[in-house]
C-alpha cells in the first residue's frame, strides 16, 4: 500500500475487494459452525481509509498506508490499467518468457507469443525475475532458494489442496462476526478460508493427509459438509 500511495492510487485499490464496512479479522474455529477459539480484529476497508487519510496509526502499524485486504483477481486489472498508462512501458498478456543470454555488459531474453508461436528476442541491461516460486529466470541464472519448502508438519504442512468456490448461504448458517480469514482446527483436517468479495465467493487450502489424493468434490465435503454436516 505505500508503493500505490506513492504512485498515487492507494484509494482507487482500497475500494476493491470486500465490502467497505468488511471485518478484516482472522478467526479460528473448531469448525466454521463450532466454537470461536481466537480472533485478531482489524479495521474494516473504511476505519483504515479514515485512520490513513487523518494521518494516524495503529499501535500494530508504524507507516501511514494501512494494510488492505484484496485478492489478485481484482488487484491486476487496477495495475495493468495503469502500467499501460506510462509511455515507458510495454505490457504484453499472452507471451511467455523463453530463454536468457547474459554476459558483462547486456542481456538478451526470448520471450514467445502464444498465440502465434512469435519469438522476440529484446536486448536490455537488466532482467527482473517476478514470475513466482518457480521463476524460469532464476532457474536460467541456477540461482536456489534456501532455507526449508514443502515441510511435513502436524499443523498446515506438507501437501496442500487449493480450492476456489462459491457459498453464498455461509454467513447465514455460520453465528460468529464474518472475518476476511476463516482457521478450521479440526484434529483430523485442517483447512483455512479467505474471503473473496465479503458475499459468496472464498479460496482455501486443506491440508491433505500424506500419501492421500482426494477429488474436487470430496475437498468441498471437507471445507464445508464436515462442519454443517448437510449439503
Amino acid at each position: 500500500m505505500e508503493h500505490y500511495r506513492r504512485l498515487g492510487f492507494a484509494d482507487e485499490v482500497r475500494r476493491m475487494g470486500v465490502p467497505a464496512d468488511y471485518p478484516t479479522d482472522v478467526a479460528y474455529f473448531t469448525d466454521f459452525s463450532g466454537f470461536e477459539l481466537a480472533r485478531f480484529e482489524q479495521p474494516s476497508p473504511r476505519q483504515a481509509f479514515a485512520i490513513s487519510r487523518a494521518g494516524q496509526y495503529l499501535r500494530s502499524w508504524y507507516t501511514p498506508e494501512l494494510p488492505h485486504r484484496g485478492s489478485q483477481l481484482f488487484l491486476e486489472p487496477i495495475l495493468r490499467k495503469h502500467a499501460e498508462k506510462l509511455p515507458s512501458v510495454d505490457v504484453r498478456f499472452g507471451w511467455r518468457f523463453r530463454t536468457l543470454e547474459q554476459n558483462a555488459e547486456t542481456v538478451v531474453a526470448s520471450i514467445e507469443e502464444l498465440a502465434t508461436g512469435k519469438e522476440v528476442r529484446i536486448k536490455a541491461n537488466f532482467v527482473v525475475g517476478c514470475d513466482g516460486p518457480r521463476s524460469s529466470v532464476r532457474k536460467t541464472i541456477d540461482l536456489d532458494y534456501v532455507g526449508q519448502g514443502a515441510a511435513n508438519r502436524a499443523f498446515m504442512g506438507g501437501r496442500m489442496y487449493a480450492l476456489y468456490f462459491r457459498a453464498p448461504t455461509f454467513y447465514e448458517r455460520i453465528s460468529r462476526k464474518p472475518a476476511w480469514q476463516y482457521w478450521s482446527l479440526l484434529p483430523d483436517r485442517r483447512t483455512v478460508m479467505v474471503a473473496i468479495d465479503g458475499r459468496e465467493t472464498f479460496a482455501g487450502s486443506i491440508q491433505l493427509q500424506p500419501n492421500v489424493d482426494i477429488t474436487p468434490e470430496q475437498a468441498l465435503k471437507t471445507q464445508f459438509h464436515n462442519h454443517f454436516g448437510s449439503e
